[in-house]
């Protein structure tokens, strides 16, 4: 970064950041948090602190109406500054929440505000909901978990302890204890990891805890869980992994859930003929072609449709009528869809 300012002559740092100076910078120190074991050798240029395999790294946040990144804080950039590793930290920790402001937001708000979807038939109890924390530009937004008393803040909102998944390092989903299995919630983020977000995007393959007289912890072994706590609570576990995919969609992949359309139930035929449907499968011709992976939420019966197509992008598609996907029959939709009941689909965003 010395050499970057020098060879522009530090004026071409946005929002006028001599970044030699540490007193020019230090205005602008916020967090990034990246996963500390996938990323150890990098550490070791980096000024950084590792909290429970999490490496907090103090950036040099830049916001401007051209760009918004940061720069990461060199061990090298310290005797420029002529200040210590701890006392950056310290700084960067103190700063973070002017200069990136935490946000804190129900997930069924935030699909509410992107789309044209009826999101209220979800039927999410409350006790059930998810939520959304980042910082205002959703930029390194994971971060907000280590601002001094925000964790502790939303576990008074709550009024319980929470889960913490760490859905990318732009943002984590948290939801409320109600018993749920560590080992299945796992699950759901190495699949979140694997098939939705780029590999410099995973925070971790983990799952964390904030408890109100325990703090900030992962969870680190099958000791600490029930073996049958999931059996009870196997339809939270699914709603997690279908509103997960939603977010995932909405945050990672950037979808324009704006354009996404109804198509109700009055606007679909039943087809019951067997033979038909046989032809219409896998015909000469004008055979149907395998489009996504189908997941069901059983709590509300609605069918997720998520899948991939090599001139449009990514598109999801909602069915809500669980009757018309049974055996035997297929519901073909009159907007350029086929799907069961009423269906939204959509492009990637761009």
């Amino acid at each position: 970064m010395i050499e970057f300012a020098k060879e522009n002559n530090r004026a071409v740092i946005p929002n006028g950041i001599d970044v030699v100076d540490y007193e020019s910078a230090r205005k602008h120190l916020g967090l990034m948090v990246i996963g500390a074991e996938e990323n150890r050798e990098y550490l070791e240029t980096l000024v950084h602190e590792v909290i429970e395999g999490l490496a907090l790294v103090p950036i040099v946040f830049i916001n401007d109406e051209s760009s918004t990144g940061c720069i990461k804080i060199k061990k090298e950039l310290l005797m420029a500054w002529e200040v210590t590793a701890q006392e950056v930290m310290e700084e960067a920790k103190q700063n973070s929440a002017r200069v990136m402001p935490p946000t804190f937001q129900l997930m069924s708000d935030i699909l509410r505000e992107n789309s044209n979807l009826d999101l209220d038939d979800l039927c999410v109890p409350e006790e059930a909901e998810l939520f959304v924390v980042s910082n205002r530009y959703f930029v390194c937004g994971a971060s907000v978990a280590f601002y001094p008393g925000f964790l502790e803040s939303i576990g008074k909102a709550l009024g319980t302890d929470f889960y913490i998944l760490p859905s990318s390092i732009n943002e984590l989903i948290l939801l409320r204890d109600l018993g749920q299995n560590p080992l299945e919630l796992l699950q759901i983020v190495k699949t979140v990891n694997r098939t939705q977000l780029q590999p410099e995007e995973v925070l971790a393959d983990a799952v964390f805890y904030y408890s109100r007289s325990g703090g900030f912890r992962k969870m680190r072994s099958a000791e600490e869980v029930d073996p049958m706590a999931s059996m009870g609570n196997m339809g939270d576990i699914m709603l997690v992994f279908a509103c997960g995919l939603m977010v995932a969609l909405v945050v990672a992949w950037n979808v324009d859930l704006g354009k996404f359309t109804q198509v109700e139930m009055d606007q679909s035929t039943e087809v019951d003929d067997v033979e038909q449907i046989t032809e219409m499968l896998y015909g000469e011709g004008n055979a149907f072609i395998e489009k996504g992976t189908v997941y069901q939420d059983p709590t509300t019966g609605k069918y997720y449709l998520v899948e991939e197509g090599a001139s449009n992008g990514t598109s999801a598609t909602v069915s809500s009528d669980e009757s018309s996907a049974s055996a035997g029959s297929a519901s073909a939709g009159s907007a350029g869809s086929a799907s069961a009941g009423s269906a939204a689909s959509g492009g990637r965003g761009a």
